[in-house]
């Protein structure tokens, strides 16, 4: 999409949300149904869930509440319908308000909220004690539920935290990099301007899922930014992801929700401008389309024009999302959706080098290393459709496709070279690459969930399969560009042309298919009123064939083809929860994923996958009726077969042989915290202490620190100061480092290498981050935000590597100020 066009998109949408807020109310229409689909809990539990999942205020007292259970329901259900059965046997009242809200009252033990305060509840979100917000539900789980179904987080026997939409527009999140950033146990290691590496627990986060459907390679488009707009929520479930990824390494998961459309109308338009002139507008619609409220819409168009705090570099971005529900019947409902995103940057893609002898230069912050000429063009097409079928009242059948294509076409500069200390220009020259990069990925998953009675409980249980296909193809052509050493202290890229491809250049064609598909089983028994127990299973299978071509101009140079794969790999998951009452509960669970080797062992045997273990164990406590949550888990990680060089025998070029299996070991704690701590105050707080040693003894990875602290909060000021919302954050960790190998001595003439290569150690030491944030509400739908990132400017290396390149400063003291509009 142009971005003429995405200006015209977005104005378009500031229009009709005018119109939406400006109409008058929609004549009275049929009650809608809804798939309610919850489990038995406890009464507070459900009635939050119902309201978010019906869409409504629901009113009622903390105290009226307290110990009471609530039966399971599932099935389509108006909201009315099932605030009865919710309530059938908890001796309350149900009654609903002249504004669309219900509230929950005691038969005569206190008197029940007046007309007039259940309509301030309903219509403001500042009596947090009494209301509704769909945006503080933060203890439920379902993409990382082994059982597919909603469940509260201290019942999930792994640890999960969930980024609610909320936290998302608070912390000014816009990307996945931005919004993992605070996540607790991510580590975040910079590889270009726009791509992130995750690190989780000493292992990198490679595992994505959309709305809990089969693994994407979402990595492979974030280089040209996953933007979050068409997202609703995040989970992040750490440990290992055995029902649903099965592949991959034992870190980390992640689960994006896509944004749906919502039964009554509803917009929201976000502007905001910034530091080294970021801008961004956004505009979120969503209507019923037909009058019986069957059909509903819902838009998302963005425009964003990006810069960043080192020179040279930006990015322009627009995007459309759009998706339709549809209820074809009372147990079947149709969604329909699709994005399109178009981006053009000019990108920093090996970050700054260091002296040859590894010691720190002390580059300006606003280096950029890069050229005018470095544009690169991409866009990401995306269509989806999911169908959901009621099955009776207790069983739905779940099933989605997904179509995932990026293009990007640009050259890409590398400036990889060390620093000469004694001449403090570059030791090697430029060059780049002419890159033309397409990646085809199409995903399925279906799955039955639903329950039955035993032994006078409802028991749940899942039935599922997946499958992706994703074919990357990328064509590299070498360019020679002129000019002299650059001196990193007093760049100036128009010293150098934009290169001219040569007709005898080297090129390279990579050609990447990958084949995985999955079925998978769990079933969650309840033997007694306070144990649950989850068993399950995964049966994976995974291939992929990699052809590389070499030519030198129309020369070939030859072809290599290396294929990979393993079937029928089983990756078990167990897991245990004791309810000790209705806040605190006990878990354990152990879960493991593998990962497909291709290479051969000295006996000429296949070395076989890699196993990736997660066992783990800990408290999880829920307050404030599940609005506020916590854990603190002791967990112990085991990779097996791994392969390293076999010491005594030499690597042929051009073959797998040899190798030995070793084991990656990552062991630890981790506490979180959040949740609405009291009314008007929420807090996202995590720590993380980790250990991960390699099969030699060294750190498996030196980015990630041994103690990693996050903590997030807003408090929403009382009484007559209560249009002022204030908080921040703040992230510290311990340090983190590169060992590698440098030069030991140089020519004092002209920095020639005359010493031998000796092992060097660049450290970034302690460091903390600190985030400041300020909102006013300037009207009943507007709201005007300043965030403050790096409030101290203090300068640090978010990501430290070898001499040649790859070390990223952290950003230095920036702000955004955001007006949000709400309709």
């Amino acid at each position: 999409m142009p971005f003429s066009a995405s200006r015209c998109c977005i104005a378009i949408a500031i229009a009709v949300s005018l119109g939406l807020a400006a109409r008058p109310a929609m004549a009275q229409q049929p009650a809608t149904r809804y798939e309610i689909r919850l489990p038995e809990q406890s009464l507070a539990d459900s009635l939050r869930a119902l309201g978010k999942a019906a869409h409504v205020n629901i009113v009622f007292e903390p105290d009226a509440v307290q110990g009471k259970r609530a039966p399971m329901l599932d099935g389509r259900y108006t909201a009315a319908e099932a605030l009865e059965r919710l309530l059938a046997d908890s001796g309350l009242d149900l009654r609903s308000t002249a504004g669309g809200s219900f509230a929950i009252e005691p038969p005569r033990a206190m008197p029940a909220p007046t007309r007039e305060q259940v309509t301030a509840d309903a219509a403001s979100p500042r009596t947090a004690a009494f209301t509704f917000d769909p945006l503080l539900v933060i203890g439920k789980a379902e993409g990382f539920s082994a059982t597919r179904m909603p469940t509260a987080l201290k019942d999930v026997p792994q640890s999960v935290s969930i980024i609610t939409q909320d936290t998302l527009q608070k912390q000014n999140a816009r990307s996945l990099d931005q919004a993992l950033g605070w996540a607790t146990g991510i580590t975040l290691a910079r590889a270009t301007s726009t791509r992130n590496k995750f690190i989780s627990r000493g292992f990198d986060v490679g595992t994505y899922h959309v709305d809990g459907g089969a693994a994407l390679g979402i990595s492979e488009i974030n280089g040209a930014g996953l933007d979050l707009s068409q997202y609703d929520r995040i989970e992040v479930l750490r440990g290992a992801d055995a029902l649903f990824g099965g592949g991959g390494d034992p870190g980390a998961s992640v689960n994006l929700t896509r944004k749906r459309p919502l039964a009554d109308p509803m917009a929201n338009i976000t502007l905001s401008a910034g530091s080294w002139n970021n801008y961004r507008a956004e505009a979120d619609l969503s209507d019923r389309i037909t009058a019986d409220g069957r059909l509903r819409g819902r838009m998302v168009a963005v425009r964003e024009d990006q810069a960043y705090h080192y020179n040279n570099a930006g990015r322009k971005m627009s995007k459309l999302y759009a998706v339709f529900d549809y209820d074809a019947s009372d147990s079947t409902r149709l969604t329909l959706g699709g994005s399109r995103e178009d981006s053009s940057r000019i990108s920093v893609e090996k970050g700054l080098p260091r002296y040859s002898d590894g010691a720190d230069p002390h580059l300006p912050r606003d280096t950029g290393l890069t050229f005018p000429w470095a544009r690169i063009r991409a866009n990401i097409s995306e269509g989806f459709a999911q169908v959901e079928q009621g099955l009776g009242e207790r069983w739905r059948l779940k099933a989605g496709a997904t179509k995932l294509r990026t293009e990007e076409a640009g050259i890409y500069p590398e400036i990889s070279a060390a620093i000469n200390p004694v001449t403090n220009r570059l030791s090697g020259f430029p060059n780049a690459q002419d890159t033309r990069t397409e990646t085809d990925q199409t995903s399925f998953d279906v799955n039955l969930t639903g329950s039955f009675d035993w032994n006078g409980r409802a028991q749940e249980l899942v039935l599922g399969a997946d499958a992706v296909r994703m074919d990357y193809q990328t064509h590299l052509e070498s360019l020679a560009v002129t000019g002299p050493l650059i001196n990193p202290f007093d760049f100036d890229p128009g010293l150098y042309p934009r290169p001219i491809a040569s007709p005898f250049a080297l090129s390279t064609l990579l050609d990447v298919r990958t084949r995985q598909h999955g079925v998978y089983a769990a079933i969650k028994l309840r033997p007694t009123a306070r144990w649950a127990v989850t068993l399950g299973a995964r049966n994976n299978f995974a291939r992929t064939e990699s052809r590389i071509a070499l030519r030198f101009g129309p020369f070939p140079l030859g072809n290599v083809v290396l294929r990979s794969g393993d079937g029928g790999v089983l990756t078990p998951y167990g897991g245990m929860v004791y309810e000790i009452n209705d806040r605190y509960s006990l878990y354990a669970s152990y879960a493991q994923v593998f990962n497909a080797n291709n290479t051969t062992m000295a006996n000429g045997s296949p070395l076989g996958p890699s196993r990736g273990t997660n066992l783990e164990a800990g408290l999880k406590g829920a307050w404030h009726d599940g609005r506020l949550n916590g854990s603190v888990a002791l967990f112990k990680i085991d990779q097996d077969n791994v392969g390293v060089t076999d010491p005594r025998h030499a690597s042929i070029p051009g073959t797998a042989c040899c190798v030995i299996p070793v084991t990656q070991r990552s062991k630890g704690v981790e506490a979180e915290l959040s949740g609405l701590l009291a009314p008007g105050w929420q807090l996202s707080a995590g720590y993380t202490f980790d250990i991960n040693r390699r099969y030699d003894g060294a750190l498996l990875s030196t980015q990630t620190p041994r103690h990693l602290f996050k903590l997030w909060t807003t408090y929403q000021l009382p009484g007559n100061a209560s249009d002022w919302n204030i908080g921040g954050g703040v992230t510290a960790q311990t340090e983190n480092y590169t060992a590698n190998t440098a030069c030991a001595a140089f020519d004092p003439v002209t920095g020639a290498c005359i010493g031998n290569e000796v092992p060097f150690r660049a450290v970034q030491g302690f460091y903390s981050v600190t985030t400041l944030r300020v909102e006013y509400r300037l009207a009943d739908h507007w709201n005007l935000a300043l965030n403050v990132d790096n409030l101290f400017d203090r300068r640090y290396y978010q990501t430290i590597s070898n001499p040649s390149a790859g070390n990223w400063y952290g950003a230095p003291r920036n702000w955004m100020l955001t007006l949000r509009g709400q309709f």
